[in-house]
């Protein structure tokens, strides 16, 4: 069945009340919708439209690892590419 086809269908929805009450329900789904991608005590820095954080390295035994520049010091992202790879989960 095609998309279109499906969009004019009038769909009856069944419902039957939650067993724990809405907040059982909303307790339940929150788990799932409001992951933290990045822990506070990664975030270094943010300023000056710019985002520094540690990251955890899993090829080199789990360290923690910072952004750096090409000359070695502690670099930075954009605050839209941040914003960008938060979004997008990774």
């Amino acid at each position: 069945m095609e998309l279109d086809a499906l969009a004019q269908t009038d769909w009856v929805v069944y419902c039957k009340p939650p067993f724990g009450g809405s907040a059982h329900v909303l307790k339940y789904l929150s788990r799932y919708t409001h992951r933290v991608a990045i822990s506070n005590r990664r975030l270094r820095c943010v300023g000056d439209g710019k985002v520094r954080f540690t990251y955890r390295d899993y090829t080199a035994q789990l360290r923690d690892r910072q952004l750096l520049d090409p000359a070695g010091i502690p670099g930075a992202i954009g605050a839209s590419s941040w914003v960008d790879r938060y979004t997008q989960g990774g």
